[in-house]
Formats: C-alpha cells, structure tokens, sequence
C-alpha cells in the first residue's frame, strides 16, 4: 500500500519531468534547423513629397498616395512607414519584406532606382504604384521587368482578369484567386466595366503599358496589361498601370478587384501571417477557417479512434496521423505561398528552454497539488 501511495504521489511529477525532457530535446535538436524572421516587416512606401500632384497630405487636396494607396493600406492595416525620396539619400532596403512605390512621378534619382533592384533581387518584394508615362526608361524597372520603355496605353472603360489566371484556369496565380464566375456570367474573363458618372457618361482610363516586359498578366485595362506580377532573382515584383480607375466616377473601390491590390501586396512580400493576409472585413472569416479544424477535431477525435480500435487495432489510433500529416504537407506545398523568411538567425534556445520550463512548472502548481499531498501551489 505504502509503494502505491508513493506511485501515486510520483506520478505526475514523472510525467512532467518526462515532458520537460522531450521538450529540451526536440529544441536542442531542432535548433541547428531553425531560424528566425530577421526582416523588417514595416512596408517602405517611397513617396516624394516635391510632387504634390502625387503625395500632398493636406486633406482640401490630397495627392494621388492619399486618394489611393493610402487607403489600402490604412484598411488593410499594413504596418508601413512613408520614406521621402524627394529629399532623403538612398538607404539599404535589402532587410525589408516590401517595398511600394507609392504614387506616379517619384522621380527616382539613380542611387534609389539601383538600391530597388538591388533589394528586389535579394529577395525584398516591390509592388510599383508609379505609373509616369516614361516609368519603363528607369533603370530599375527594366531590370526587375525587363522592360524597354513605356507608353500610355488606349484608353479603355474595362477591367479584364483573365481565364488563365483564375483559379480554374490553365495557369492559376495566387494574386487572382479570389476572383469568381457569379451564376449566368459566361465563360471566359472576368469582365468588369466601369459605371457611368453624375452626367451619365462613362468616363474612360489608360493605363501604362511597359514595353517587352516579362511576367504574368494579372488584369487588363481594355486590352492593355493593368497588373504585371513577375520574378527577379529572389524577390517577386508587380507592377500596376494606373490606380485611376479607383475614381468614384469610372469605377472605384469595393467593387470587385480590390482582392487584385492587396493580395499583390501578399504575393510580393510573402507575407507569413495568416491574419495580415486578410482585410479587415474577411477578419472572421480568416479566424473561423482557423479555429474550425480545431473544433472539429475533439468532435471526431473520440469516435474515429473507437472504430480504429475495433475495426484494425489500437495502433492505427497514433498511426492514422502519419498519412493525414503526409496529405498536410503536399496540401501545404502546393497551394501555401512560400513564406519562408530568407535569412536569419539562430534558434532561439535560451528563449525555449524558458518557456518550456515555465509551462511544466506553471502545470505542475495548478495540477499537481493534489497528486503531491500539497495544501497551496505557491
């Protein structure tokens, strides 16, 4: 009697010290492996505050970054600071994970166009927001884009997602996969066109085509290229023709496209958090699709493993996790955006080991007072 009161009395301390050990362990194990997120997560957006027409914060007249970008960005709540190249040297933006430039006619000076691709091509994404009629003649553009100039495209009343893109599509890509087909739309693009203003008129817009650029066509203006998403070196680069379709008097905001802006931004920088990657407005939808396979599995968990234990054996109940993990991990390779941070430092082990002390201590206070015969946890 007296060893299984000691048994007893054991236990729980065994089964904690037992845990604490697999937890050091599988740290000390993982940590030549791991590595941590060592880029500045603040977006740079370049705006040049010599242009008025482009960046002007007063509100009786604000420039084309406050009617556009800006609010994207406050919505989408994209941690972001504004850099004025208009009057700021050239910094190294190789450690951010985006960079935008904010509105067309920036001007960039040479050294700024040069520390873009230089970022870019170490693996920094960039989204260029900058659509001056000569933006394809800057060194930066034809070196991410590869373009050999640029023009003014024609003037068109309609936005053009193409079917290849689309999620169904022969080539699919991430920045248009929330673009859908409604019931009765025919097959092919996805067409939208432009309202008409206060007059009654239909007000047309151009967007900036660069010559010989590579890349995938996102979206057309009429039958120019509106979205561009392309590669170069490590980084990933779009590029959009105009925003001046966002007007409230040809086609504006929250009309069905606006998934094409912030999911570029996404695909640029690779962002890795999950809730970052939503507005604000698909905040619960984002939270659900996470928390529901949570829920579902204590609901499924007792009455799958039951059946396991009758039909097979009480093996498969911890084997069963072998192929679902398997299906989890080529589910995630090929439809999960590659987020993983280029670069890094060391595990964090100190840092482990801390926390994974604290939680057996903090379980052993509330848990095992009972099990080791005591009257307080502290």
């Amino acid at each position: 009697m007296a060893i299984n009161r000691w048994q007893a009395r054991i236990r729980l301390p065994l089964h904690s010290f037992l845990l604490l050990c697999f937890a050091v362990a599988f740290g000390v194990l993982a940590a030549p492996a791991a590595f941590a997120q060592d880029r500045v997560l603040t977006a740079a957006v370049l705006v040049n505050s010599l242009n008025s027409s482009g960046y002007d914060t007063n509100p009786s007249s604000p420039g084309e970054f406050q009617r556009f970008a800006e609010r994207y960005l406050e919505h989408l709540q994209v941690p972001y600071e504004t850099i004025d190249v208009g009057v700021e040297s050239p910094i190294d933006l190789s450690d951010r994970q985006l960079i935008i430039a904010g509105h067309s006619g920036l001007s960039l000076s040479p050294a700024w166009q040069a520390a873009i691709a230089s970022a870019v091509q170490s693996g920094v994404g960039f989204v260029n927001l900058d659509a001056a009629a000569s933006i394809g003649f800057d060194a930066h553009m034809q070196a991410i884009f590869g373009a050999t100039g640029s023009t003014i495209g024609a003037s068109a009343t309609t936005i053009r997602v193409p079917e290849e893109v689309l999620l169904d599509g022969t080539e699919p890509h991430f920045i248009a996969a929330l673009q859908r087909r409604f019931a009765g739309d025919p097959p092919g693009d996805i067409v939208y066109t432009f309202h008409a203003d206060a007059n009654g008129v239909v007000q047309p817009v151009a967007s900036t085509v660069l010559n010989g650029a590579s890349g995938t066509v996102i979206a057309r203006l009429g039958s120019d290229p509106l979205i561009v998403a392309t590669t170069y070196g490590a980084g990933r680069a779009v590029h959009f023709g105009t925003l001046e379709y966002l007007r409230a008097d040809r086609f504006g905001f929250l009309m069905g496209v606006d998934d094409l802006f912030w999911r570029s931004l996404v695909w640029a920088a690779r962002k890795p958090f999950v809730l970052r990657a939503y507005p604000r407005d698909q905040f619960l939808r984002a939270m659900s699709f996470v928390a529901v396979p949570g829920l579902i599995g204590p609901l499924l968990g007792p009455t799958l493993g039951g059946w396991l234990s009758e039909a097979v054996s009480w093996h498969w109940i911890f084997l069963i996790n072998i192929p679902i993990g398997a299906i989890g991990a080529v589910a995630t390779l090929c439809y999960m955006p590659d987020s993983a941070p280029r670069g890094g430092t060391r595990f964090d082990v100190a840092g482990y080991l801390m926390i994974a002390i604290g939680m057996v201590t903090i379980s052993l206070a509330l848990e095992g007072i009972g099990g080791l015969g005591l009257r307080r946890a502290v």
